[in-house]
């Protein structure tokens, strides 16, 4: 076996052992408690099954695709997951399939954008009589001088393939094991290879099919809407990016607003209106703080299936978030726009890493497997660089909020101060990644 095949074997086998790892470990606690989110996708996909309506005869709180994962466990057990039990073990199953396909997605792209890398730095072997010359001076400096342009020493297609996907294949592995616990019993999974996917064929001038994966993403679950802006700046071919996405995205749409009714089939819009603040938020962990400065009285309610804050001020804060996030998607946006760096392979992930972070940092929620949705992005971040253990290090302390998440509940003050070491690491990757986009490109 190649060190190719051995490679992209890793990139796939393990993230699944990890996803394996994380859902055996919680998989009597998901079955016991039971875990909510769970429940409901079982129940919702039981009945879709009994031929019921999302929408119109029962509350669906996502897109009509996100049906698409809740409904893959009974396929994946031609139809024995009825039981909970059951269903939950065919739900992890799939979530360890879609980790392993997440791996091999994320593999082509590191080789797609390498070998971009590669043919813009190395010397073409035919030159037009006009460049000999300077191609011949070139190829005369040494290997180790600065834009000597020499290749890279490269295996397949001119390029370390082993070595690239090994890389992806940890960065990968590092960031979904801080999330272990959760990622196993959710579908971000599934809307995070969506959005891969969209990456890979842009990288590959798709830009059709990159449309409409991730329009796709869009309706299982709506935030990879907030992608457009970086996706069409790099298009080359953007009436036809715009065009893609928006048929299927408007088919699927008007066929749900068909079947359910106009109102019944955009009602999850206005089930996410209504929720409150959601404790782990950034906005929850500045509000935590100054209750422990006994600044403002706190209480907790649990709607919506999880924990929000109670207290004065709150209308008035989601107000303010809303603004905040107006401000923070705006500069984005603008920063995308004006950025030098557009031909650079690593634009896209940086720029989409940038549009998340803006929606994450002024969201109500926060949940753990918000940071799911960055993988596809931050694992092609240049060793060693600032954005990178920026990443890094937001993930690491994602995975010790999750583990202090119940004393969030009884207002515990070490809690509190690891839930806002978290944010503050959100909101410096913000900053991080939007200066590095405005730099000129090296």
């Amino acid at each position: 076996m190649t060190n190719t095949r051995k490679a992209l074997l890793l990139a796939c086998l393990l993230p699944a052992f990890v996803v394996a790892w994380g859902g055996i470990l919680s998989y009597h606690t998901i079955v016991g408690v039971p875990d909510q989110d769970v429940t409901e996708y079982w129940q919702k996909s039981m009945l879709v099954l009994g031929g019921h309506v999302p929408y119109r005869d029962f509350v669906l709180e996502y897109p009509i695709l996100s049906l698409i994962p809740m409904l893959l466990p009974h396929l994946l057990t031609l139809g024995h997951a009825t039981s909970f039990p059951a269903y939950a073990a065919a739900f992890l199953t799939e979530n360890i399939l879609l980790a392993a396909a997440l791996g091999a997605t994320l593999a082509a792209i590191a080789i797609r954008l390498k070998s971009q890398l590669h043919n813009r730095t190395a010397i073409p072997t035919t030159v037009a009589p006009a460049t000999e010359v300077t191609a011949q001076r070139a190829q005369s400096r040494p290997a180790s001088t600065p834009g000597a342009g020499t290749q890279l020493p490269l295996k397949l297609g001119d390029i370390d393939a082993g070595a690239v996907i090994s890389t992806v294949a940890k960065n990968y592995a590092i960031m979904l094991a801080c999330t272990a616990v959760v990622a196993p019993w959710r579908f971000d999974l599934f809307v995070a290879l969506l959005t891969a996917l969209a990456i890979l064929a842009l990288a590959r001038q798709r830009d059709g099919a990159s449309g409409a994966l991730l329009a796709a993403g869009v309706l299982a679950k709506l935030y990879p809407a907030v992608l457009l802006p970086a996706f069409v700046r790099v298009s080359n071919r953007r009436a036809t990016f715009w065009v893609i996405f928006a048929i299927p995205a408007a088919a699927i749409a008007l066929a749900a607003a068909g079947i359910a009714g106009p109102k019944q089939s955009i009602s999850f819009l206005s089930y996410h209106a209504l929720r409150g603040i959601q404790i782990e938020s950034v906005a929850a962990g500045v509000v935590y703080l100054l209750h422990a400065m006994h600044v403002t009285s706190l209480g907790l309610v649990y709607n919506f299936g999880a924990y929000h804050l109670a207290f004065p001020a709150a209308s008035m804060v989601i107000k303010l978030l809303t603004v905040a996030l107006a401000v923070l998607f705006s500069i984005a946006v603008v920063v995308i726009a004006r950025s030098r760096q557009v031909d650079a392979v690593d634009f896209l992930p940086r720029s989409g890493a940038l549009l998340l972070l803006a929606f994450i940092v002024a969201s109500k929620v926060f949940s753990v497997q918000y940071t799911i949705w960055l993988i596809p992005f931050a694992v092609f971040f240049k060793d060693k660089s600032l954005e990178k253990r920026c990443l890094m290090t937001l993930f690491a302390l994602t995975a010790a909020e999750m583990i202090a998440y119940a004393g969030l509940i009884h207002f515990d003050v070490a809690s509190i101060l690891i839930l806002n070491a978290r944010n503050v690491a959100a909101v410096v990757c913000y900053v991080v990644l939007a200066t590095s986009l405005r730099r000129p490109l090296a």
